[in-house]
């Protein structure tokens, strides 16, 4: 099989993903974290980093009446939104760039559960996360909006 059949595939298999995601949210009348995003960013300024790797956390950036903005959520559709160290790196990549472009950083959580298989990983990860939260606190806007998930 081809490089170009097999990426074709993987957008295919995306896709899909993604409508099972948002008929799973929308049966328990939820949005998908990627639908969260676009609801609250400009009209089709939304560019998604690392797709491939989504479970869990959806995360890129766009902008808000023009302004740009990177931007996180938790994706509560696959493991009931347990956060993994993975999706903590992917988080501190969003802020590194934030920090790069000089834009604020948004954050949409919708629960505080970790992936307990992670265990000492996620310990550090999460201070990880923390300690780049603190060190750029004061350097770029942070903004959390916060969903119980009940």
């Amino acid at each position: 099989m081809s490089n170009k059949r097999k990426i074709e595939d993987m957008i295919n298999n995306l896709t899909l993903e993604e409508l099972g995601n948002r008929e799973i949210a929308h049966g328990k009348s939820k949005e998908t974290a990627k639908e969260k995003i676009e609801s609250l960013l400009d009209e089709k300024s939304f560019v998604e980093i690392e797709p491939l790797h989504n479970k869990g956390i959806v995360s890129g950036y766009g902008t808000i009446n023009c302004r740009p903005v990177c931007i996180w959520a938790q994706d509560v559709i696959n493991d009931n939104g347990a956060i993994t160290s993975q999706n903590i790196q992917k988080v501190i990549k969003v802020f590194d760039m934030a920090v790069k472009v000089g834009c604020p950083v948004i954050s949409i959580i919708e629960n505080a559960k970790i992936f307990i298989e992670d265990n000492l990983d996620i310990m550090q990860a999460i201070g990880k996360l923390v300690e780049k939260q603190v060190a750029v606190s004061g350097v770029i806007p942070q903004v959390a909006i916060l969903f119980d998930s009940v």
